[in-house]
């Protein structure tokens, strides 16, 4: 049996496919194989990716071998041999764009017959993936979002239409998830497929209850490390506010050079939110937990003020953070 998860972008692939990726062998042991052919980073994209010759986000010297990639693929799958093999890239939802019959034929070549194929879909509402799709073209300075973004923002609505219409009328049976009806564990929830008998949680013969154990204790060691991350961010925000004034920036860089933070420490500047949020719950002995969003940020405001005194810009640290994440 294939499983292919083709995005879209923005509906918690990232997630998805870090936690498929980091627990590759107690999936394995469980029947399901989540190759390292054809994949990058922790996605199977170079598959897709070689119909693609100028996507922007994938190296140029990678291989556009399409038939090599399969070939490549098929010997894991035939060693490792699984009950399951779990594919997923958005890239593949970015083909049916550039290269929809080239797309169909990667999918009819990879091994297994029509119906043990099986297509993934995950989406969230439609104006909310194509606000955070814009937003995501803007941050990666493509040309076109910078100079025309409602026509990218447009653009990215018909994306979703036509993502929808094309995978629900292929031949091949369709799941669709949406990351809105989904808990904390993306994984687990992408994951719980009835007509995928190793996926069926109604079936009293399936992984399904080990998945959700496995995936569950991961997303425990995921929030515990946020937990440190956050407090390391705050650490160096308040170190900032003793050592570092106004006037010399550059001591800024030197002092997140020489600490070396973690690469999710510098992420958390897409998430400014939370991270104020966190911080005013330390520094405030107010019941503030039960307050909307908006007030914690006013109240934060208010302790940074004070607490800062002029000293440093925490607008400029998280432009500075988000410029090098």
């Amino acid at each position: 049996m294939l499983l292919i998860h083709i995005g879209l972008h923005k509906t918690g692939t990232t997630t998805f496919q870090n936690q498929l990726w980091d627990n590759r062998g107690a999936l394995l042991k469980s029947g399901i194989l989540y190759p390292k052919s054809c994949s990058l980073g922790k996605q199977h994209c170079l598959l897709p990716g070689s119909l693609i010759p100028n996507h922007p986000f994938l190296p140029q010297d990678r291989t556009f071998n399409t038939d090599s990639l399969i070939e490549e693929l098929a010997a894991e799958i035939h060693k490792s041999k699984p009950e399951l093999t779990l594919l997923s890239s958005e890239v593949f939802s970015e083909c049916i764009r550039h290269n929809p019959k080239g797309c169909m034929d990667i999918i009819n070549k990879l091994p297994g017959k029509t119906e043990n194929k099986h297509i993934l879909v995950s989406l969230r509402a439609p104006i909310e993936y194509a606000l955070s799709s814009t937003k995501n073209c803007i941050r990666a300075n493509l040309k076109l979002a910078l100079n025309n973004p409602v026509g990218v923002f447009r653009g990215q609505l018909e994306t979703f239409e036509k993502n929808i219409n094309f995978w629900t009328n292929t031949p091949y049976k369709t799941t669709i998830k949406h990351l809105e009806m989904s808990s904390q564990n993306i994984a687990y929830n992408f994951l719980k497929i009835q007509q995928i008998p190793i996926l069926d949680p109604h079936n009293s013969a399936s992984q399904n209850l080990r998945l959700k154990k496995l995936f569950n204790q991961t997303q425990k060691i995921k929030n515990e490390d946020k937990e440190n991350t956050l407090h390391y961010f705050l650490y160096i925000i308040w170190k900032l506010s003793n050592e570092v004034n106004a006037e010399s920036f550059d001591k800024f860089r030197s002092f997140i050079n020489l600490n070396k933070p973690p690469k999710a420490v510098l992420k958390l500047a897409k998430q400014p939110s939370q991270s104020l949020s966190k911080f005013l719950t330390i520094s405030s002995n107010n019941n503030i937990e039960k307050l909307p969003i908006s007030q914690r940020i006013s109240l934060l405001t208010e302790v940074l003020e004070k607490l800062f005194e002029g000293k440093i810009s925490v607008d400029k640290i998280m432009a500075y953070l988000a410029s090098v994440s």
